[in-house]
């Protein structure tokens, strides 16, 4: 799976209130003041960009260090200590450790949520930390609790069999709902995570070209006011705008999915005229191991 921590990251700088909602389900936190803060460690010569400020009407505070791993490196529970340490050194009141895997593997599952340590048999300290697997999450739950910031992770999460695409659907046009940046950041997250799975990468790239379709007829409706004057450039009008959407939404998957694209590869595509040779490049985009099997593929399209 490619690396995905910005994308999470991304998600916490916009909604940090329903990331902490993850780890206190029975507390009022909407009441609480929580605020993203960036805390300079110079002691370990590092920034950390993803840590919460939690402040109760009862006055009282703690931070929450919410790291995003895809892995268990060796010294993973030792780094973790001694992060919490620093910043508990710094900040001067308590810290929670909360843990966001992707995948559901056996090591992950089998990883602990507590560790301790003992000297000659008698335990010495006790280290605690929230675990969290993001496949484990259900989508449905997401929908229905109004996790606003956790909607872009829903082409990760379980769902019933039988419910993918009703419960993709749902999320997507949730997301349609927002407004300004908050709106296109989360619709790029969706999409780049949608595409991991190859199933729900498709069922995402039907919805997309639905809705660039209902797009087009709405534009379609509003020419009918000017039907005398538009009757012969309708059909060339109409299959030009879809060819331009079609290669903004391929130029986009492949920045959101792999970063930079290269000129060589932007140009060859705006200069592509035909829907069904973009339709195919849209769908290779959405489920393609890498940018460099996707150029591979680009060959092919004189």
């Amino acid at each position: 799976m490619p690396k995905y921590d910005e994308f999470f990251k991304l998600l916490l700088r916009h909604c940090p209130r329903d990331f902490v909602r993850l780890l206190f389900p029975e507390h009022p936190v909407e009441d609480w003041t929580i605020s993203l803060e960036n805390v300079e460690v110079q002691a370990l010569q590092r920034r950390m960009d993803t840590i919460v400020k939690v402040c109760t009407p009862q006055g009282k505070r703690f931070l929450i260090d919410y790291e995003f791993q895809g892995q268990i490196p060796a010294d993973f529970v030792e780094r973790l200590q001694l992060y919490r340490s620093m910043l508990v050194l710094k900040e001067l009141c308590p810290v929670k450790t909360a843990i966001l895997f992707v995948e559901r593997d056996k090591s992950i599952l089998e990883f602990p949520g507590e560790f301790k340590r003992e000297v000659l048999g008698k335990e010495e300290e006790r280290f605690r930390f929230e675990k969290m697997v993001v496949e484990e999450w259900d989508g449905r739950d997401i929908l229905e609790k109004g996790l606003t910031g956790l909607l872009p992770l829903i082409p990760l999460c379980k769902m019933k069999e039988g419910e993918e695409r009703e419960i993709l659907r749902e999320g997507w046009q949730k997301i349609q709902k927002l407004e300004g940046p908050l709106k296109e950041d989360f619709l790029i997250v969706f999409w780049t995570f949608a595409g991991y799975n190859e199933r729900r990468g498709k069922i995402v790239l039907k919805l997309i070209k639905e809705e660039m379709m209902r797009n087009l007829e709405d534009s379609i409706t509003y020419q009918e006011l000017f039907k005398d004057a538009l009757e012969k450039g309708r059909e060339k009008g109409r299959e030009e705008g879809a060819e331009k959407k079609a290669r903004e939404a391929l130029l986009r998957i492949l920045k959101a999915r792999f970063g930079a694209v290269g000129e060589a590869i932007s140009e060859k595509v705006e200069k592509m005229d035909s829907i069904e040779q973009l339709d195919t490049l849209i769908e290779k985009a959405a489920t393609c191991s890498s940018l460099e099997a996707f150029e591979k593929g680009l060959e092919a399209f004189p």
